[in-house]
C-alpha cells in the first residue's frame, strides 16, 4: 500500500516536536542545564530529519541521560522510541527490533505504561514495514489501549492514523473512521497534512473523486499557509493522484518519478495502468509490488528477528506472571485484612446496637414521662374546665333563678322599669348560658365530622364586611370597627359560609371582649403568589404574651380565669380554618394588642 513519504516516520517525527516546546521558567540553578537541553533538542531534530546516524545517536543518549536525572520518564521513552524509528528509516530492521526489545523489557520491569505504549507503537511500525499486517494491527491496537488509560489522549491521533493505513486496501470504511478520529484529535499541521493525504489516497483506492478533491483542497490550504510543515515529496504524490482523476494519465505517469518510495511508485502506476486499460503493464507493476513486499517479509521471517520477538514476548509473559503472583498475594493479604475489618465492624455494630437500644429505652422512658405529664396536665385542665364550667353555668342560672322568683312573687311590688330591667338580665344570662352550651356542642360536632361539607362561592370583601358588622352590638362604645381591603371585589372563596362565619366570629368576639377602647381593624389582602387571601384582625386590647401564642389555641385554655368563656373558641376557630385548607396564627410581631392572621385559598365555582 502506498504511503506519503513513509508516513509512519513523519508521524513519529511529529511526536518528537513536542520535546522542543518546553517551558523556559526554571529556577536559577537549572538555567544552564535547560539552555543546554534546548540546544541538544534542536540538534537532535536536525540529525533525525537528515538521517545522520553518526551525530544523532550521541545527542539522543545525552538527552536520555538528562531526562533520567530529571525524572522525566515520558521524554526518556519518547527519545528511545525515536531511536527505534531512526533504525527503521535507515532500513536496519534487525537493530530496530533489538532496540525496541530492550525498551519494552525496561518499560515492563519499571511498570511504565507509557513506555510500554511506545514500544508497542514501534513494534507496529516494524511489522507494518515487514508486511505482517496482523501483528502490526495487534501492536497498534495495544498501544492505543495503553494510551487511552495512562497518557494524554492527544497522542492517540498518530496511532489512529497508522492503524488506518492497514485497513485502506481491504476495509476502507474502517480506515475512513480511524482517519476521522485522528483528524479530530490531531493538532500538529504536519500530521494533519498526512491524515488528509491518506484520505486522498483512500479516494484513489475507492475511485471516489469527490472524497479526493475534498481533502486535496485541505492539503493545498496547509501547503499554502503552513509551508514550513510540508515535506515536498508529499505534494508530488498528491499531484499524481489529481492528474489521475483529471484523466491526464500520461502526465500522472511522468510525475511518479518524483515519488521517493519505490513501492509507492509501483502501486500508483498499477492504478493508472489499470484505469487506462493496459492490463499487461498493470500486471507488471503488481509483480514488482509483490517482489518488494516479499523481500520485506523475508526480513520478518529471519530467525534472529523471530528470536528477538519471542524474547520480548517471553519477558512480557514473565512480567504478567509476576503481576499475577503479586495480585494473588495482595488478594490473600486483602482477604485477611477484610476478615479483621469485618470482625471489627461486627463488634462495632454490636456496640452501636446496644447503645442504640439503651438510647431507645431512654427515649421510651422520656416519652412515657412526657405522656404522664401530658395526662396529668390534661386531667388538671379537665378539672379546671369542669370548675370553670360549673362557675360559668351556675352564675347565669343563679341570676335567672333569682330574678324569676322575684318576678313570680305576688307580694313583691315591682315597678315597670325594674321589671323590664330584670327581664333583660334574664334574657342576657339565658343567651350566655346558650353560648356556653353551643361552644361545647360546636367543637364536639366539628371533631365528629371528618370533613366540612356544603361549600359555596363566597365573595371575600362582602363576607368580611358582614362578619365585622355582626360585632357592632358586642363591642364597647369607645371602640371603632374598621374594615379595609386590597382585594378586588371580584375575588371569591370556596367555603362553608356558616362555619367560616363562626370561625372568624370567635376571633372578633374575643377582640370585642378584651378591647375597651381604640379600634378593631379587619384587613384583607392577597398573598405574593396571588393564590390566597390573607385576613388580619387587629385590636388595641391587652394582647397575648409571645410565649403563649400557640397555647391559646389549645382546648380549655383561658389566660384570664376571671373572664367569662369556655376556652374553646380559638380551638374551634383553628380547626374550621384548617379543614378549609387554610391556617390561622397569632402575629408575634404585633405590639399594639392582638393580631390574628387567617390565610385561605381563593377559588371560583367551575
Amino acid at each position: 500500500m502506498p504511503k506519503m513519504k513513509t508516513p509512519y516516520i513523519t508521524i513519529l517525527f511529529s511526536l518528537t516536536l513536542v520535546i522542543a516546546w518546553y517551558e523556559k521558567s526554571y529556577s536559577e540553578n537549572n538555567t544552564k542545564v535547560e539552555y543546554s537541553e534546548d540546544i541538544l533538542t534542536d540538534k537532535y531534530l536536525k540529525y533525525f530529519g537528515n538521517n545522520d546516524a553518526k551525530s544523532f545517536f550521541p545527542i539522543a543518549e545525552k538527552l536520555k541521560n538528562i531526562y533520567i536525572q530529571k525524572g522525566e520518564k515520558d521524554k526518556f521513552y519518547r527519545i528511545w522510541c525515536n531511536e527505534v524509528v531512526f533504525y527503521v528509516n535507515v532500513k536496519k530492521l534487525h537493530r530496530a527490533i533489538s532496540e525496541v526489545g530492550k525498551m519494552r523489557i525496561d518499560a515492563l520491569n519499571s511498570n511504565d505504561k507509557y513506555g510500554q505504549a511506545l514500544s508497542s507503537y514501534d513494534l507496529g511500525i516494524i511489522y507494518e514495514i515487514s508486511k505482517d499486517n496482523k501483528l502490526a494491527k495487534k501492536y497498534y491496537t495495544e498501544s492505543i489501549n495503553l494510551m487511552k488509560q495512562f497518557h494524554n489522549k492527544e497522542r492517540l491521533a498518530p496511532l489512529y492514523n497508522r492503524l488506518a493505513t492497514l485497513y485502506i486496501e481491504a476495509e476502507p470504511e474502517i480506515a475512513d473512521s480511524l482517519l476521522n478520529l485522528s483528524i479530530d484529535k490531531e493538532t500538529d499541521w504536519t500530521a494533519k497534512f498526512d491524515c488528509y493525504s491518506q484520505e486522498c489516497y483512500l479516494g484513489l483506492t475507492t475511485d471516489n473523486n469527490e472524497k479526493f478533491y475534498e481533502y486535496y483542497k485541505k492539503c493545498k490550504y496547509i501547503e499554502r499557509y503552513k509551508k514550513k510543515y510540508i515535506v515536498p515529496e508529499w505534494t508530488s504524490y498528491l499531484e499524481v493522484i489529481r492528474q489521475y482523476f483529471d484523466k491526464n494519465y500520461d502526465k500522472a505517469l511522468y510525475l511518479t518519478k518524483y515519488i521517493a518510495e519505490e513501492i509507492d511508485k509501483h502501486h500508483i502506476r498499477y492504478y493508472i495502468y489499470k484505469k487506462m486499460g493496459d492490463s499487461d503493464k498493470a500486471l507488471k507493476e503488481m509483480e514488482k509490488m509483490y517482489q518488494y513486499e516479499e523481500s520485506s517479509r523475508a526480513v520478518a521471517d529471519n530467525e534472529d528477528f523471530i528470536a528477538i520477538t519471542q524474547e520480548m514476548d517471553k519477558a512480557k509473559m514473565q512480567k504478567e506472571r509476576q503481576e499475577m503472583q503479586n495480585k494473588i498475594r495482595n488478594i490473600t493479604y486483602s482477604g485477611f485484612t477484610f476478615f479483621l475489618l469485618l470482625m471489627i465492624v461486627l463488634l462495632h455494630y454490636l456496640f452501636i446496637r446496644k447503645k442504640h437500644e439503651l438510647k431507645k429505652l431512654n427515649c421510651k422512658n422520656e416519652e412515657l414521662k412526657l405522656a404522664r405529664e401530658q395526662a396529668e396536665a390534661s386531667e388538671k385542665m379537665k378539672v379546671e374546665f369542669i370548675e370553670n364550667m360549673s362557675h360559668e353555668i351556675r352564675t347565669p342560672l343563679n341570676t335567672i333563678s333569682g330574678f324569676t322568683q322575684i318576678m313570680a312573687t305576688d307580694s313583691i311590688d315591682i315597678d315597670p322599669d325594674t321589671r323590664k330591667s330584670m327581664s333583660f338580665k334574664i334574657t342576657d344570662n339565658v343567651k350566655k348560658l346558650t353560648d356556653i352550651i353551643d361552644n361545647i356542642l360546636e367543637l364536639s360536632s366539628l371533631k365528629s365530622n371528618a370533613k366540612i361539607v356544603g361549600k359555596e362561592q363566597i365573595n371575600c370583601n362582602t363576607f368580611c364586611k358582614e362578619a365585622l358588622f355582626n360585632m357592632k352590638d358586642n363591642k364597647n362604645e369607645h371602640v371603632e370597627l374598621i374594615f379595609s381591603s386590597d382585594i378586588p371585589d371580584s375575588k371569591n372563596l370556596i367555603a362553608n359560609k356558616h362555619d367560616l362565619l363562626i370561625s372568624i366570629g370567635k376571633i372578633l368576639t374575643n377582640a370585642c371582649k378584651f378591647t375597651k377602647e381604640g379600634y378593631i381593624h379587619m384587613h384583607c389582602e392577597s398573598s405574593k403568589d396571588g393564590k390566597k387571601m390573607i385576613l388580619s384582625v387587629m385590636d388595641t386590647g391587652p394582647g397575648i404574651p409571645i410565649e403563649k401564642a400557640e397555647i391559646v389555641f389549645d382546648k380549655f385554655v383561658k389566660l384570664d380565669s376571671f373572664t367569662s368563656g369556655t376556652g374553646l373558641g380559638l380551638t374551634a376557630c383553628r380547626y374550621i380554618i384548617e379543614q378549609m385548607g387554610g391556617i390561622v396564627i397569632l402575629d408575634k410581631g404585633y405590639n399594639k394588642g392582638c393580631k390574628f392572621v387567617i390565610t385561605l385559598p381563593f377559588g371560583d365555582v367551575k
